[in-house]
């Protein structure tokens, strides 16, 4: 407004490079003419001059039929006669990045003079200066938007207990901080020696579904890719984010991630162990500029600390569940677990069995070869049980060398033939010893879920007392309560005999 009325000009219009740099757009203008077009081609016409010679361009007594003037409708100037195009270039020097074009034009016979020129170039600097505050207050609203979501994230990632929980508060602030077309991630581990690295979880743009597909539950050896230098060197890769999806290998050779043109291995270190990596990949060239590198690099920093402590956690909340000696559910879990049974088998209407049953002579054995051969005993029986149980089926240490198996679904017919099976096999382990070379047996006891009892506490007690049963009646061998309560029933019927 300032220069159209200053100036005397016809129109004063600003034109502005999309981010192409392939098309001028209108941004705003003053004009005495409804013919103004909204987007002019760059190479065209005077605009081209000024665009190539980065310089002020003035056109005078421009002739009717001249069309160079193409930000008007067919390009021609119409009553226009004077013509003045200043650069917007947003930094001194050839090095200044070319922004757009202030288009000043007039329909009388002055031309415009230096005064002129000098006044629009001061115009196209206070543009300049108003875009760098613009960008400037743009870059300090998003970084401020950054941090907050980083100082957000850092306090649920805090409270995540469980690794499934750093996962997603991970992968939701990078997305918050920088956008990208892949993030995974990496957990390391080590098997005999060996280092490994597993693709625990995958994030990718809607289009490229297929890489979490290929990614997810990838495990790879420790090899020359990214991820593998990255947690060796324990150092980000690659260097300033560039990747070449040609020649360098993020995981495996086997699984490319063809199209990424920007990543960042961010290593995952804790207390001085390798946790495993965070991967953030991106389809544009440069990618990630230096400062969200940076702020990645404290988001990977703080999600290794938490992976750790809910790694931590998973084991505390493993050891109260899980017998640390037999690796089988503790009683803890047993007792937990049957009432939930119980109400499954109410609401479906199918019965299951429980089964209670212990090493024979155990006390004997810790006593003729040792306690430590009495636990490679109890772990030699426990991998029995799980090995020839199905996973839906829970046995469980119930305490010394008892134990508790919960058939879910099972009959009195399917449990007896379990009980049986594990008998046998129980039978058949063999333990060598300095003492020589020993077998031991189990005696079993069966109860049915609901004709045997309906309360699990009866329901235990029912199946111990069958055990009872099979220990005083000869050891290794599986009783079922219901018989028993008809022998029982039988021998309290018989008369009593006087024996002389």
């Amino acid at each position: 407004q300032l220069l159209h009325t200053g100036l005397g000009c016809h129109t004063a219009a600003l034109l502005w490079l999309d981010a192409e740099g392939t098309r001028l757009v209108m941004r705003d203008a003053v004009s005495a003419s409804d013919a103004l077009v909204r987007t002019v081609h760059p190479g065209e016409g005077a605009l081209a001059g000024v665009l190539r010679r980065r310089e002020t361009v003035i056109l005078e007594s421009l002739r009717a039929t001249y069309r160079g003037l193409t930000y008007y409708e067919g390009a021609e100037p119409g009553p226009v006669r004077q013509f003045l195009g200043v650069p917007v270039i947003e930094s001194n020097g050839e090095d200044g990045a070319l922004l757009g074009v202030i288009c000043l034009d007039r329909t009388g016979a002055t031309a415009f003079d230096e005064a002129a020129r000098g006044l629009a170039q001061d115009a196209a600097g206070s543009i300049v200066r108003a875009v760098a505050a613009d960008r400037l207050l743009h870059r300090l609203d998003k970084s401020r938007r950054e941090l907050d979501r980083f100082y957000e994230a850092s306090r649920e990632l805090n409270t995540a207990l469980k690794p499934a929980d750093v996962y997603e508060v991970a992968l939701s602030c990078v997305g918050d901080i920088v956008p990208f077309d892949l993030a995974c991630v990496v957990l390391t581990s080590y098997q005999d020696g060996r280092r490994f690295h597993t693709v625990e979880r995958v994030v990718t743009s809607d289009d490229k579904a297929g890489w979490a597909a290929d990614l997810t539950g990838l495990v790879f050896e420790h090899n020359a890719g990214l991820v593998s230098m990255a947690i060796e060197m324990r150092h980000p890769l690659p260097w300033g984010g560039v990747f070449d999806p040609t020649r360098n290998v993020a995981f495996t050779r086997q699984v490319r991630v063809a199209g990424i043109h920007s990543m960042l291995v961010l290593p995952l270190v804790a207390q001085d162990l390798e946790v495993g990596a965070f991967v953030v990949g991106s389809t544009r060239r440069g990618g990630f500029a230096k400062e969200q590198r940076e702020l990645l690099e404290v988001v990977a920093n703080q999600v290794a600390v938490s992976l750790a402590n809910a790694r931590l956690y998973l084991e505390m909340e493993e050891m109260a569940t899980i017998d640390g000696l037999t690796g089988l559910s503790n009683r803890r879990t047993f007792t937990k677990t049957l009432p939930e049974v119980i109400a499954r088998s109410e609401r479906v209407g199918t019965p299951f069995s429980l089964i209670i049953t212990d090493i024979d002579h155990f006390k004997s054995v810790n006593d003729t070869y040792g306690h430590p051969m009495g636990d490679e005993v109890l772990r030699q029986v426990s991998a029995t049980f799980a090995q020839n149980l199905r996973q839906t089926d829970l046995p469980a240490r119930y305490g010394g060398e008892e134990f508790g198996v919960i058939l879910e679904g099972t009959d009195l017919q399917g449990a007896r033939q379990i009980a049986e099976k594990l008998r046998r096999m129980v039978e058949a382990l063999s333990f060598d010893s300095p003492q020589g070379r020993f077998n031991v047996c189990m005696s079993f006891g069966i109860a049915e879920f609901p004709v045997d009892a309906e309360d699990p506490n009866h329901l235990i007690e029912r199946a111990d007392q069958a055990l009872y049963y099979a220990k005083t009646h000869g050891r290794n061998q599986v009783r079922i309560w219901r018989d028993i309560r008809r022998e029982l029933q039988q021998a309290a019927d018989e008369p009593v005999r006087t024996v002389a």
